[in-house]
């Protein structure tokens, strides 16, 4: 592979690494106030909480800003001109250069409070002052956030060939928010902490903003460092309540559903003979020519790391002999398919072989990524169902150039949603943690189940029921697992703090 197609693969495929990390990162213990351990399938956190009514007025604290707070203006020119002016770049090398590569554990819940050297934070966090003041606190007010980069106008190559570097640098913003999150919350300044909080949440539904599946799983990586945020708040001696905060981000908090409707149109907009097929009046040689330029863009995205459903047929056809690959290619059955749909038998037969195919590709195509598509617009522990139904379409139509081109395309359904769906579960969880704070700070004592609580607590989305809930003694566990490939689940015991 040459160095640009290595680059290109290397851009899609970091984003996709980095954010399993982050979404599904184990994180260990805090002693006296929070404590994890590392499960082979999983997470355990448990907490030792503080009692907390819910605030008084009810948002008194928010980890959005209220539309009269707003200020004109595009959030993402004030993130794009930071990089410009190394505002960000800089700061992190100074970082980096005096505390080396121990300033990213001190962000992480995997290392103790009582194991961070305090001084060296404080000095690594003020290295972000002027950054955070000047650019991502100004961004988080700005009412606009508009990348301008036009995604849905990209074609052929550039579809895929788009680089993101600056999705990749809001990973540092985000970073730097929440280094300096951990010190706020290790110095109690709560309301310090809400504001990094606010500013890493906005963040990631800024980046989400971009239509791209990469740049959604950025986002939710994001989120789940501003949960992991959350969690070290929540677990604060004498913390704020921030049930109705909580309840006020969006939901779901990463929304990856325009991002999927512009992906799956990725294999029309690669193949631009694809696009206007059905009027298309070409020759029989323009036809033939269409036919072979495609098998050629199939076999070129193997070179970028795509992966086909026959891939051995299709790495083979020679593009000039249109016999072979109208043979390997199901020529005969593609014209029964056109009859069936409401062609006549004469119309279909005086068409040029490569014609046929390529009418029947397009049609293909977009009837089985509508079939994955919709899996999106009905609630999680429905859509596997539906995902299910479109792989197996995929897997007993291996020759049909159609389904070649969508297993090319079409995005890991079930792993991006499955994504999404994550960070938002978290979400519901720590609401029901501030629930059961409030619940304590009025009975004075945990409760028997989730139904004696007075603020409600939100479902499972993975399962559409209520979150599992025990109280074991004097620790209450609530746990939610799912089970997509592999069961994975997030157990979260909890105690009053003596």
């Amino acid at each position: 592979m040459n160095k640009s197609n290595f680059e290109i693969v290397v851009c899609f495929l970091i984003p996709l690494l980095l954010a399993a990390k982050f979404i599904a990162a184990d994180v260990v213990q805090v002693p006296n106030r929070l404590e994890n351990g590392k499960r082979a399938n999983g997470t355990v956190y448990k907490m030792t909480v503080t009692p907390a009514k819910q605030a008084r007025p009810a948002f008194k604290y928010r980890l959005s800003v209220e539309p009269h707070k707003t200020i004109p203006g595009n959030a993402i020119t004030h993130y794009l001109r930071s990089l410009g002016e190394n505002s960000l770049n800089g700061p992190w090398k100074a970082v980096q250069d005096q505390f080396g590569m121990d300033v990213f554990d001190w962000i992480s819940l995997d290392t103790k409070p009582e194991d961070i050297p305090l001084d060296k934070l404080k000095t690594a966090a003020s290295f972000f002052d002027s950054y955070v003041d000047n650019h991502l606190r100004r961004a988080t007010l700005c009412r606009d956030a508009e990348w301008g980069l036009a995604e849905e106008r990209l074609l052929g190559s550039e579809s895929i060939e788009f680089l993101l570097p600056s999705v990749q640098q809001t990973r540092s913003m985000a970073r730097a928010l929440m280094l300096r999150n951990r010190l706020a919350v290790i110095d109690r300044r709560f309301d310090d902490s809400i504001e990094h909080l606010r500013m890493t949440y906005q963040l990631a539904q800024n980046v989400s903003k971009m239509k791209f599946l990469v740049s959604n799983l950025v986002g939710i990586a994001e989120v789940g460092l501003a949960n992991d945020g959350m969690i070290d708040l929540i677990a604060a001696p004498d913390s704020p309540n921030m049930y109705w905060a909580l309840a006020e981000l969006p939901q779901p908090i990463i929304s990856i559903r325009e991002s999927i409707r512009l992906e799956s149109s990725f294999g029309q907009r690669y193949f631009a003979e694809l696009l206007d097929v059905e009027s298309a009046g070409y020759s029989n040689e323009k036809w033939a020519q269409s036919l072979s330029d495609v098998i050629a863009g199939l076999k070129s995205l193997t070179n970028y790391g795509y992966q086909l459903s026959n891939k051995e047929s299709v790495t083979v056809l020679p593009n000039e002999l249109l016999s072979v690959a109208a043979g390997l290619l199901g020529y005969s059955a593609a014209k029964q398919r056109l009859v069936d749909s409401g062609m006549t038998p004469s119309s279909v037969e005086e068409m040029a072989v490569a014609q046929v195919l390529l009418i029947d590709a397009s049609r293909d195509y977009r009837a089985i990524m509508d079939d994955a598509e919709k899996a999106y617009y009905v609630p999680f522990h429905r859509s596997q169902s539906l995902t299910g139904s479109y792989r197996e379409e995929l897997r007993s139509q291996p020759t049909r150039l159609g389904a070649i081109i969508v297993s090319a395309f079409s995005p890991a359904m079930g792993q991006v949603r499955q994504a999404e769906v994550r960070v938002q579960a978290q979400i519901n969880v720590l609401m029901a943690i501030e629930s059961i704070r409030n619940h304590i700070a009025t009975t004075g004592k945990l409760p028997a189940s989730l139904d004696d609580l007075q603020l409600p607590v939100r479902n499972d989305p993975f399962t559409g029921k209520p979150l599992e809930y025990q109280l074991d003694g004097d620790t209450a566990v609530l746990e939610i697992a799912h089970t997509f490939g592999s069961t994975y689940t997030q157990k979260y015991e909890i105690s009053i703090a003596k």
